[in-house]
């Protein structure tokens, strides 16, 4: 009698976590976008070049206070990225914008079949795989040389940059402490909220208006 009393606890045990289980919310994910990404960055006189991609993870059953990790694992398995991540609403739709996906220096960005993951903090996850096929951009990215003009009294933030593009900047002190951050379109743009002294890290994203491709500047100012 005990043994049955032990078996059928058990059984019973079991159907409760396969009810849990099937009670969990699901996520389904839309399709995701890559986008192209190149980061020039400067110490001084020194460029440092990289490739990487950008990912956009898309879902309506995405929470916007809940935390996702996502994870990238490349084609031969010896790749992968994962981040802690917040859903965020970009063109009406609700992801994940997963970004410094970056290889080392000098290194280009493989194509292949890369899988994502995306868990939950309830440990329940999706995952679902996309063909990446690297864009032809074998350019490096060139200085855009930003640089500070003052004129009657104002101050103006000015870079050279072809093309369309929404840029946006971001400055930081000496700690990494965000001062100042703007969206433009302009390569010369006035920033009256900071003082250029306090700048030792300028960030430089530029969209490309006419194709999925962001270009990334970072530029590390010395004393």
């Amino acid at each position: 009698m005990k043994h049955t009393v032990k078996i059928f606890t058990l059984v019973f045990i079991v159907l409760m976590l396969s009810f849990t289980s099937c009670e969990q919310e699901s996520v389904y994910l839309e399709d995701i976008t890559v986008y192209d990404v190149k980061v020039l960055t400067m110490i001084a006189d020194t460029a440092v070049h990289q490739t990487g991609i950008a990912l956009l993870v898309p879902s309506d059953d995405f929470e916007l206070e809940q935390t996702y990790s996502v994870s990238l694992t490349g084609p031969q398995n010896d790749l992968r990225w994962e981040k802690m991540l917040k859903p965020v609403k970009a063109d009406k739709r609700i992801g994940l914008f997963f970004n410094d996906i970056l290889m080392p220096p000098y290194r280009s960005f493989p194509s292949g079949l890369y899988t994502v993951e995306v868990f939950k903090d309830d440990a329940s996850f999706i995952e679902t795989s996309i063909e990446y096929k690297r864009k032809e951009r074998d350019e490096k990215l060139s200085d855009i040389n930003p640089r500070w003009i003052i004129e009657d009294n104002k101050t103006f933030f000015v870079f050279d940059m072809e093309g369309n593009h929404t840029c946006s900047v971001t400055f930081y002190d000496g700690q990494g402490n965000e001062l100042a951050q703007m969206k433009t379109r302009e390569n010369l743009t006035e920033v009256a909220s900071m003082s250029p002294e306090e700048v030792r890290k300028i960030l430089i994203v530029a969209n490309d208006d006419s194709s999925s491709t962001v270009d990334v500047y970072r530029y590390i100012i010395s004393d």
